[in-house]
């Protein structure tokens, strides 16, 4: 919890963690090198309304950490993808987050992963900062398992995956992935 408090610019509290790491504890992935935690994603997917009102089953990446002396080594990029991959598994239409607009580095990095600033929130966060929800839409499930790689809008309807299963991870060297059920235990 300290590298969450350390990097994020919004507090939460422990329960907001165990929330997510109970309810969703494959969307909850940590990178360890060696005992030390450095770095984190934490997610979760439900069916939720886009903005034109359809429902869309969407993972949500409601946070996103990785230590100072750390970064510039893809752990980041690659927790996130990693995330997407297991909501995909899961049959998520699209991924969606907010970021801070002042926080270039992690503008660039949703950017560089294919996200797409969908909409402006004017005094989003408690410092009164604006912030941009970002989204990603998935390939139709249909169409990803035929190999179609083509991306469009969300369409209605869901599948079910383990959100346990493993995926294919590229993390950079001396970063272990863990799920969160790992981090449960270790409470």
């Amino acid at each position: 919890m300290a590298l969450m408090d350390q990097e994020l610019s919004e507090p939460y509290s422990i329960f907001t963690y165990r929330f997510f790491l109970h309810k969703w504890p494959g969307l909850c992935v940590r990178a360890l090198v060696g005992d030390e935690m450095v770095g984190v994603v934490i997610c979760k997917a439900e069916q939720e309304p886009d903005r034109h009102g359809n429902m869309a089953y969407t993972g949500y990446i409601a946070m996103l950490a990785v230590s100072d002396q750390h970064r510039k080594k893809g752990i980041g990029s690659s927790l996130v993808r990693l995330a997407m991959q297991r909501m995909k598994d899961l049959g998520c239409d699209q991924a969606m987050l907010e970021t801070e607009v002042s926080n270039t580095k992690a503008l660039r990095l949703y950017d560089r992963l294919g996200f797409l600033r969908d909409e402006r929130l004017v005094k989003y966060y408690m410092n009164g900062g604006d912030a941009f929800r970002l989204r990603l839409w998935f390939e139709p499930r249909e169409q990803r398992e035929a190999g179609d790689g083509a991306v469009v809008r969300p369409k209605e309807g869901t599948s079910s995956a383990d959100p346990h299963a493993e995926s294919p991870l590229d993390i950079p060297p001396g970063a272990v992935p863990t799920t969160g059920n790992e981090a449960a235990e270790n409470e």
